[in-house]
């Protein structure tokens, strides 16, 4: 999905969400895998930065893993997204979003962005995580969380042993911490 659209269709999404839980999802050493990780953390470090320098309001932060302020959390689950059940569910958020490397398909192209619903998971599918997205939002349902859940996926170009993302997934994951950080900045972390 062409950048500028993306952009609309996420805000659209947003529109009306109070809590908000995001989750970044992925393999540290499988290249581009790591991208859902790598953005999590990267707002993570941004917000409480930010927050810190603002002096506005009390968060509970756990160092590259998860920062909560306030009806916001941002989660990097690695590779075990079930560890966070409890989390997420207590936490109650009316919109989950969920960032991850996806393959999207012959067509697209590394660093091509998609949103994917919970229902075009296939949860047999074969995944660097220890249960399927599918089953996450599942078991998530199942405990009563009463959430919308959106996917996104970027589409990698290598899934090798290495920590280095490519450089088109580089500029996806660039792009989204902009586009996340100005909506948190104006939604959820003014003074």
């Amino acid at each position: 999905m062409e950048s500028r659209h993306f952009e609309q269709a996420l805000l659209h999404q947003l529109q009306g969400t109070r809590r908000l839980a995001i989750i970044g999802i992925g393999a540290d050493l499988r290249e581009d895998d790591v991208v859902g990780n790598l953005l999590a953390r990267e707002l993570i470090g941004e917000i409480k930065q930010s927050m810190d320098a603002s002096h506005n309001g009390s968060y509970e932060y756990t160092d590259e893993e998860r920062i909560q302020s306030g009806n916001l959390l941002v989660l990097n689950a690695t590779v075990a997204p079930e560890l966070y059940l409890s989390l997420v569910k207590s936490f109650a958020p009316d919109r989950v979003i969920i960032i991850d490397a996806a393959s999207m398909g012959a067509k697209a192209k590394p660093g091509d962005l998609a949103f994917i619903t919970p229902a075009e998971l296939d949860a047999s599918t074969f995944s660097t995580h220890t249960i399927s997205l599918r089953y996450f939002v599942e078991i998530l349902k199942t405990m009563g969380l009463d959430a919308e859940f959106a996917i996104i996926g970027i589409q990698p170009a290598n899934l090798g042993y290495g920590e280095a993302l490519s450089q088109p997934v580089e500029e996806t994951k660039a792009f989204l911490k902009t586009l996340f950080l100005r909506y948190l900045t104006n939604k959820f972390l003014k003074a």
